[in-house]
């Protein structure tokens, strides 16, 4: 008797311990699903944002466009260009004109004013992926001076290979060579990035292959972004979030852009206005440039 009744005592113990692991997976699961539900919440939330950021990026370049349209520009009727890449405008009355500039790309260059970029005639159009521009530029009859494609940061994240990518990149370019002839272009090689360190190794490493595809093409040349870092990784002060640009990283870039657009069709610093408001005392100034004081450009 005393057996049986030790074994059910034990018995009792297993089923009221079984009881116990029965309740804590139960709570396991619960909690469990309750993390996933969360986890989707913030997936669409940021999805959600995503979208939102595209639209008010989309209606900026409208708004941008129905400016531009308003004003009463002389077209461009003669482009050519001369050898080691000089490019030389004319209009119909013979007087100096700005090369055209189209920047086309993502999110990224939503804070930039193709006003501040000094003696240019800049504009922008949206293109978040290469094939996005590469349909901009099939449907475009512009025929812009020099083309900026700033395009290569959304493709790293699709399930495309490095090679494929590379591929569709110099599709891009060879597609834009047959609709503008004269335009120069300009591969503008996307800033580091921290959201995802394989997506930044893609990056680096497509942008260099991009480099050595190009460096021998004399209408083609590539724009480094490294500076918008240090060490591959991106400058806080320069970033928003761990992606996007500021304002001030959004300076630095179209810095990079205009200095490269400078050197390789052999554009001059254009000349500023003298500000009769401005003290003549060379003690002032020093040895400084004096259109640094008087007004603030990329």
């Amino acid at each position: 008797m005393q057996v049986i009744s030790k074994q059910d005592d034990e018995l009792h113990d297993l089923n009221t311990l079984r009881k116990k692991v029965e309740k804590q997976d139960s709570v396991i699961r619960s909690n469990k699903n309750e993390m996933e539900e969360l986890q989707q919440r913030i997936k669409n939330k940021n999805q959600y944002l995503e979208d939102k950021e595209e639209e008010i990026f989309e209606l900026k370049l409208q708004c941008k466009k129905l400016a531009h349209e308003k004003k009463d520009d002389t077209p461009y009727t003669v482009v050519t260009r001369k050898s080691d890449n000089l490019i030389e405008i004319t209009n119909d009355e013979n007087s100096e004109k700005e090369p055209t500039v189209k920047l086309i790309g993502s999110s990224i260059l939503s804070h930039v004013d193709g006003k501040r970029m000094s003696g240019l005639n800049v504009s922008v159009e949206q293109a978040y992926t290469i094939q996005q521009a590469k349909d901009y530029v099939n449907g475009s009859t512009s025929k812009p001076d020099i083309t900026v494609f700033q395009v290569l940061s959304n493709d790293v994240k699709s399930v495309q290979s490095d090679e494929r990518i590379i591929k569709s990149m110099e599709e891009l370019v060879k597609l834009n060579e047959t609709k503008a002839p004269n335009s120069k272009i300009i591969v503008s090689l996307p800033p580091p990035r921290k959201d995802n360190p394989k997506w930044n190794l893609r990056q680096k490493s497509i942008a260099s292959q991009l480099e050595v595809l190009f460096h021998d093409n004399d209408n083609v040349t590539c724009c480094p972004n490294d500076n918008l870092g240090l060490n591959g990784q991106p400058k806080p002060h320069l970033y928003r979030d761990n992606v996007h640009i500021n304002e001030q990283g959004t300076r630095m870039l179209c810095g990079n852009i205009l200095r490269t657009i400078r050197k390789f069709c052999n554009l001059s610093q254009p000349a500023h206005r003298n500000n009769n408001n401005m003290t003549s005392n060379n003690n002032f100034y020093g040895s400084r440039p004096r259109y640094r004081q008087q007004y603030q450009i990329y």
